[in-house]
């Protein structure tokens, strides 16, 4: 009886052993097909944001909204046209989507309150690194002209590298290169209707009118 008994024992352990090797085993499976569940929730979805399909230009191949920025932009022209005429450059968009432009306007944006006092465009000429001349533009926010549109303007029509900088004093500027201080205002006028009353340069530091 004695013998039996141990025998009992020792079958008790092995079903014992037996069933702490089924739970180890069905713990490591579950914590398998939570981690793969992870790496899948952590990959990248191939379908863009809202679930739309992206389209691209089937001339230059950026999206629509960057065929400006192509060299070849006038090659793209017809495809916008047909296609997404809503980014096409103000003096190629139809007539309705001018006026459905609100914020991809053609370089003037809606006034604001700016007193007829502050109104002031500060044109003047001043030397930077490497002994550079470059023509300074301030304030024409001030008579709601956009400078990103702006500055490319200068650059077409000038020629050179022009751009929109953050100033250190605060407050945001367009810097062309090169001297065009002479040529400047009478472009400001034509393209802005900008009033000759509100332009100033620099002179020892202190604001005086453009002549």
């Amino acid at each position: 009886d004695a013998d039996v008994a141990v025998d009992d024992a020792g079958d008790d352990d092995d079903d014992e052993d037996e069933e702490e090797t089924v739970t180890s085993g069905a713990k490591d499976s579950a914590a398998a097909t939570k981690d793969a569940i992870d790496e899948e929730d952590d990959e990248p979805s191939a379908e863009p944001p809202g679930g739309g399909d992206l389209v691209y230009c089937e001339v230059c191949g950026f999206p629509p909204e960057f065929c400006e920025y192509h060299e070849h932009y006038d090659k793209c022209v017809p495809w916008l046209k047909k296609h997404a005429p809503q980014y096409l450059k103000d003096d190629e968009a139809p007539s309705e989507e001018k006026k459905k432009k609100t914020k991809r306007g053609g370089g003037v944006i809606k006034k604001k309150d700016v007193s007829e006092e502050k109104q002031k465009v500060v044109v003047y000429t001043e030397t930077r690194s490497r002994k550079k001349t470059v023509t300074v533009v301030e304030g024409l926010e001030t008579v709601s002209v956009k400078l990103k549109d702006a500055a490319k303007l200068f650059g077409r029509k000038f020629a050179c590298s022009s751009s929109v900088k953050d100033k250190d004093a605060g407050g945001t500027e367009i810097v062309i290169q090169g001297d065009v201080i002479y040529d400047l205002p009478d472009l400001l006028i034509s393209e802005y209707g900008l009033d000759p009353g509100k332009l100033y340069t620099k002179d020892a530091g202190k604001l005086v009118p453009l002549q």
